[in-house]
């Protein structure tokens, strides 16, 4: 049951860290244009993919 309990908060808290980023992306499409994407919000996003993707594979 423990290692259960373990396996649904992670994918709880990928489904959720998932939906804000689309939240996020969308918003900032929204806001501005593709091209003018900073590349603050680029590398904050690729980051927090990059954190978010490792603890998921094992």
């Amino acid at each position: 049951m423990k290692i259960l309990n373990g396996k649904i908060f992670i994918y709880f808290i990928f489904i959720v860290f998932f939906a804000v980023a689309i939240l996020v992306t969308t918003n900032f499409v929204k806001i501005n244009s593709p091209k003018e994407f900073s590349t603050k919000e680029k590398q904050l996003l690729t980051s927090l993919f990059n954190y978010s993707i490792p603890p998921i594979s094992h």
